[in-house]
């Protein structure tokens, strides 16, 4: 035991060191600008009831956790980073206690609970601060079931979860539909058999959710609202196509072949990371090949495969809310969800196939295994890179823009509107590829919120896309146009702006329309 243990804290201070090396080169992306305001004028009262009137009860407990992680931002970036992804880590390693308390071999068990530090979809989750909550809604999702297999808190073991699911539903709705495959579990490990008590828990969360949406009107009614049950099945539909599009072979070639190849490329540039990578790959050989590993003390039971293909079922099912968006972090509990039960399943399987064949297949599986855990490692050092890149190319288009309107004359008070064309988007499309590519030029008011910290020459901001002539800002197009005064900057291309020059200069107006 004492060299299982040792083996596993090398493999999990191994990823941290990988990982960390990257995601300590990350600043602020998207609307991490606009959470980051309150941490700098102190005003957390006056933003949270702000927030509170426009979006109504929208994540609260979210809001409380943006106003620390932004606060130690302030003082060390490098640190805000790595918070989220020890709670990663730690989730990881929670549920493979919790699997293997289940019955799991710990190599089936090794093998989900690694696949969640690795997995691209995560990776979002933990490098943009403002998407943080996702991971903390993993994180309780795991807690409940150790506290269930457990029965750590014996007579109050219902109340005790109830509470964690409440916290988890205004933090991220992700996990909202999970009290109902936990109340089946509780009720197999024999924890509650009030049939009554039990159907009052699993929707207690959703109705105290629902209620709030009744009595916190919010005057902006975008994430707050309920939606109805035609737009759901529409979003279902929209969702089934992105999760198709992710594996067709657009995406293949474009999204997985290339991070995987911009993966191996930065890795090597990094000798210790190279080092660190192989060590790592040898680790998880030692651990998988270790004799004893493969031992199963007991077989999953059948309630046990039940409750897992009932959290693949609740973890798709919030799938439904987004239209023609599927931001990669919402895949993280189901992809998770189905690499247990199906774990599970077969390992249910093949509990009695004990011969010579099967051992020579379990090698090979091992080996392909451990080349996968490598080879997703591989995606998100890729993206984690992409994204530090994505974020210099952000950084100097504001410098420039701050540079070119101050020589045009405008400051405070005297600002420019500001209409930018020709801005790039590096995702694939909107649908599945990933938030975390998203430029912060790709929505006025997150370029507004990165301009207002840098420069007092600006007014507003419209951004124009070039391939379908998409257009975002809080302005329409004709009526900015007649702003004044105004200044339009076409944007270069990616490899101009980090070697020389970011933006051109194409008119500036400043006598009245």
């Amino acid at each position: 035991m004492k060299k299982n243990f040792l083996i596993d804290l090398l493999i999990f201070s191994t990823l941290f060191l990988i990982l960390g090396f990257f995601t300590t080169k990350l600043k602020l992306y998207l609307d991490d600008y606009t959470f980051l305001f309150p941490a700098i004028y102190k005003n957390f009262g006056v933003h949270f009831k702000n927030y509170l009137t426009d979006f109504g009860l929208s994540r609260p407990i979210s809001l409380i956790y943006y106003y620390l992680i932004f606060s130690i931002y302030i003082h060390s970036s490098s640190l805000a980073h790595l918070i989220p992804l020890v709670v990663t880590l730690f989730s990881a390693y929670l549920l493979i206690k919790v699997i293997k308390n289940q019955g799991l071999s710990t190599n089936r068990a090794f093998f989900s609970g690694i696949l969640l530090v690795c997995i691209p979809f995560i990776t979002e989750s933990y490098s943009w601060l403002s998407a943080n909550s996702s991971v903390f809604v993993v994180l309780i999702f795991f807690i409940q079931i150790y506290i269930i297999e457990k029965n750590i808190f014996k007579k109050n073991v219902l109340e005790i979860v109830s509470l964690l699911q409440i916290v988890s539903v205004f933090l991220y709705e992700t996990a909202i539909l999970m009290p109902f495959s936990l109340a089946y579990l509780i009720y197999a490990k024999g924890r509650e058999k009030n049939k009554f008590k039990l159907i009052l828990y699993s929707s207690s969360s959703l109705f105290i959710y629902m209620l709030s949406k009744f009595i916190f009107r919010p005057q902006f009614e975008v994430r707050s609202r309920l939606i109805s049950l035609p737009e759901a099945v529409n979003n279902w539909r929209s969702s089934l196509s992105g999760l198709q599009n992710l594996f067709s072979s657009l995406y293949i070639e474009n999204f997985w072949v290339k991070e995987i190849l911009n993966g191996l490329q930065v890795i090597q540039n990094y000798p210790l990371i190279t080092f660190l990578v192989l060590f790592l790959f040898i680790l998880i050989l030692v651990k998988v090949f270790l004799k004893y590993e493969d031992i199963l003390i007991t077989k999953p039971t059948t309630p046990i495969t039940i409750f897992w293909f009932l959290c693949v079922i609740f973890s798709l099912i919030p799938l439904t809310w987004q239209k023609n968006y599927l931001p990669f972090r919402t895949l993280v509990l189901p992809s998770i969800t189905i690499s247990v039960f199906l774990n599970i399943y077969f390992n249910r399987q093949t509990f009695l196939l004990k011969n010579r064949l099967m051992n020579n297949i379990n090698i090979c599986l091992k080996i392909l295994f451990t080349l996968f855990i490598v080879t997703l490692l591989t995606i998100q050092i890729s993206m984690l890179t992409r994204y530090k890149n994505q974020n210099a190319i952000d950084q100097k288009i504001t410098t420039e823009i701050n540079d070119k309107l101050e020589k045009l004359g405008f400051e405070h008070p005297y600002r420019s509107n500001l209409y930018l064309k020709n801005m790039q988007k590096n995702n694939i499309s909107q649908l599945v590829y990933g938030d975390y590519l998203f430029t912060n030029y790709d929505y006025y008011w997150v370029a507004e919120a990165l301009l207002d910290l840098n420069s007092g020459s600006f007014s507003k901001v419209a951004i124009e896309f070039p391939n379908n002539g998409d257009y975002t800002s809080s302005v329409n197009r004709q009526d900015f146009l007649k702003m004044r005064p105004l200044t339009i900057m076409k944007f270069t291309d990616n490899q101009s702006c980090l070697k020389e020059k970011c933006l051109k200069i194409e008119s500036v107006y400043k006598e009245p329309y």
